[in-house]
């Protein structure tokens, strides 16, 4: 039985004997010994690409996705940068959600605060804006106050002052001038008065008189406080005189009995009375701390209620 072989050297395909196979053989084409070998089995295309032919090598397999070439040290710079951004991020938003609304203020945000025009300071969370208070209620002569709005804490703190008309209220009690003044604000800030104390301070060798007020607010608590310095001894006075009659009872004489029945006679005479000078006043400051979680304990409302400098 002839098969077919292929020439070594010239590739040309001829006809030999089987038993002629594995032996040297001359090509008929050109000439040339060659071994007498079949020729290599080409494989058959299948439509299933997983499965190769039958008794057939499978070709080798191309990947589905080109290799990722190897990351250069610029690109592992910037893949690290990358992944430092995103973790302080995460960690920032974090911290962000603990604090939000927790009413702490941080201790840089502090600084010391002084009126246009005035001598008086005080330590505020921020930069205010102010408001003009009108004159309202008793003695009043209207003032102005500070606001500070701490949006991430959920705190504000809020200082100021009314001016009272200085006749009027030497001539009033104070707690009644605190009471007026308290009412309004506790009115303003849509509150509920739960608690009221005295506190010591002092300042400039300067006693004041101060009331601390605890307040219920529809979203949160507020402490409130108001100073009063009553030494009127700094105001100034004038002495007033004035005549106001006066009753003197005499005995009239009559013949030798030197005590007669009595005569009432009206009769001018000065009083001098000490009156406080027009024009002057005394004034009632007040600082109000407030938010969402804040309370007499909170550690910046005593630093700011204990801030004040009063002229």
């Amino acid at each position: 039985m002839n098969v077919v072989i292929v020439c070594a050297d010239c590739r040309g395909k001829s006809q030999v004997d089987e038993s002629s196979l594995g032996g040297m053989v001359q090509c008929p084409l050109c000439g040339k010994p060659t071994v007498a070998a079949l020729p290599a089995a080409v494989p058959l295309l299948s439509l299933d690409d997983d499965a190769p032919a039958s008794g057939v090598a499978s070709a080798p397999r191309v990947p589905d996705r080109v290799p990722t070439p190897p990351r250069t040290p610029l690109r592992k710079g910037i893949y690290a940068f990358i992944s430092l951004l995103l973790t302080i991020a995460i960690m920032g938003g974090i911290y962000a959600a603990f604090r939000y609304g927790d009413g702490q203020i941080p201790d840089r945000s502090w600084l010391t605060f002084t009126p246009p025009g005035e001598k008086s300071s005080i330590r505020m969370p921020g930069e205010s804006t102010v408001e003009r208070i009108p004159a309202e209620g008793f003695a009043s002569q209207g003032g102005q106050r500070f606001r500070v709005h701490r949006w991430f804490e959920k705190a504000d703190a809020e200082f100021g002052w009314v001016d009272l008309d200085a006749t009027k209220a030497v001539a009033s009690r104070f707690d009644d001038l605190v009471a007026a003044l308290r009412d309004r604000k506790v009115k303003r800030l849509d509150g509920k008065l739960t608690g009221e104390s005295r506190v010591n301070f002092v300042v400039k060798n300067r006693k004041f008189e101060v009331r601390q007020y605890l307040i219920d607010l529809p979203k949160g608590k507020a402490v409130m406080q108001i100073y009063f310095d009553p030494d009127i001894e700094r105001l100034k006075f004038q002495t007033v005189r004035t005549l106001e009659p006066h009753t003197l009872v005499l005995d009239i004489p009559t013949g030798w009995d030197l005590k007669g029945p009595p005569l009432s006679v009206e009769v001018p005479v000065e009083v001098r009375q000490m009156h406080v000078e027009p024009g002057q006043s005394l004034r009632l400051y007040f600082a109000i701390a407030s938010g969402k979680n804040v309370t007499r304990e909170t550690p910046w409302v005593p630093k700011f209620l204990g801030s004040l400098v009063p002229e």
